[in-house]
C-alpha cells in the first residue's frame, strides 16, 4: 500500500469507516513502515522490511551537498562522485576519497600511510627482502633494499703534511659509525692499528707499534694510532661524522718521512 494524499474535509461531510481507513489508518501504516518502504518527498527512502531493510539518501549534486554539509552530523550522497559525505564538526569527510580511509586498489601486504593530519595513502608491498624503513628526510617510511649502508674509503696522509684536519668524503651518506684499518713502516719497522668510533662518537683503537721489541694494547678516545719508538708515527681521533663522511684531528709525531696507509669502512 502506498501513500495517498490527506484528504480534505468538507464542512458537514459525514465521516465513514472506509474514508478514516484510507486517510489516517493507512497512512499511518505507511509512515511506519508496515506496507512498503516509506519514502520522503525530498528523495529519502527508509526500508525496514524486515531482511532487506535499507535507508536510501537523496541524490544531491556535488554543489548541493556542499550546500547541506554545512553542520555537524548531516550526512548526504553526492551523484556525481558516487560518495556518501558528512560533516565531522569541522569539515566534510568523504567515504572514497583521499581524505578517507579508503584506499582504491589496495592489495595483501599494502601499508596504508598517514600523508597528512586527516589524509591517507596506500604504499604498495614492497619488493622481496626489503625493508620498511623511514625515508632519509624523516618525511615518511617507505621499502628499502637494507637498513645499514656500507662503503669503503682508502688513501694516505704524508709526513709532509704534518698534523692537522684532514677531511675523508665519499661515503654517500651520513655514516653512523666507522672502522679505521691503519699502516705505517719506517726503516725496518711496520706498525698496524684498528679503531672503531659509533653514533655518539665514542672511539677506541687496539694496534701493534713496533719499539724496542714491545708492543701496545688500546687506545681510548683515539681511532688511529700508529708509531715506531717515540719519535715515528701518526695518531688520529674523529673530530665530526659528517654528511659524506668524517673529519680526523690528524697529529704526526716529530720525526718519520713516510706516510701513513689507511682504510676507512663507513657505516649508515
Amino acid at each position: 500500500m502506498g501513500w495517498t494524499n490527506p484528504r480534505s474535509w468538507a464542512v458537514g461531510e459525514v465521516v465513514t469507516a472506509a474514508i478514516q481507513n484510507t486517510h489516517i489508518r493507512d497512512l499511518f501504516r505507511y509512515l511506519k513502515g508496515l506496507d512498503g518502504a516509506p519514502t520522503i518527498e525530498s528523495g529519502l527512502i527508509i526500508d525496514n522490511t524486515d531482511g532487506d531493510e535499507y535507508l536510501k539518501l537523496p541524490l544531491l549534486s556535488t554543489a548541493e551537498a556542499a550546500t547541506a554539509l554545512a553542520d555537524e552530523g548531516k550526512v548526504a550522497f553526492d551523484e556525481q562522485t558516487h560518495d556518501q559525505k558528512w560533516h565531522n564538526g569541522s569539515a566534510v569527510i568523504s567515504a572514497k576519497d583521499a581524505a578517507s580511509l579508503y584506499i582504491a586498489s589496495q592489495a595483501a601486504g599494502d601499508q596504508l600511510v598517514a600523508s597528512s593530519a586527516s589524509a591517507w595513502k596506500r604504499v604498495a608491498k614492497g619488493t622481496a627482502n626489503y625493508y620498511w624503513r623511514m625515508k632519509a628526510d624523516a618525511s615518511e617510511p617507505e621499502w628499502g633494499q637494507g637498513i645499514f649502508k656500507s662503503k669503503v674509503i682508502y688513501g694516505s696522509r704524508s709526513a709532509a703534511s704534518g698534523s692537522g684536519s684532514l677531511a675523508v668524503t665519499g661515503a654517500g651518506f651520513a655514516p653512523n659509525a666507522a672502522i679505521v684499518i691503519a699502516a705505517y713502516a719506517e726503516g725496518a719497522y711496520a706498525c698496524s692499528s684498528m679503531g672503531f668510533v659509533d653514533s655518539s662518537a665514542d672511539e677506541y683503537c687496539v694496534y701493534n707499534n713496533e719499539s724496542s721489541g714491545t708492543t701496545g694494547v688500546g687506545v681510548e678516545g683515539s681511532i688511529l694510532n700508529v708509531s715506531i719508538g717515540d719519535a715515528y708515527g701518526f695518531r688520529a681521533v674523529v673530530a665530526t661524522l659528517d654528511a659524506d663522511g668524517l673529519t680526523l684531528t690528524w697529529t704526526r709525531y716529530s720525526s718519520g718521512a713516510n706516510p701513513c696507509a689507511y682504510s676507512i669502512l663507513f657505516l649508515g
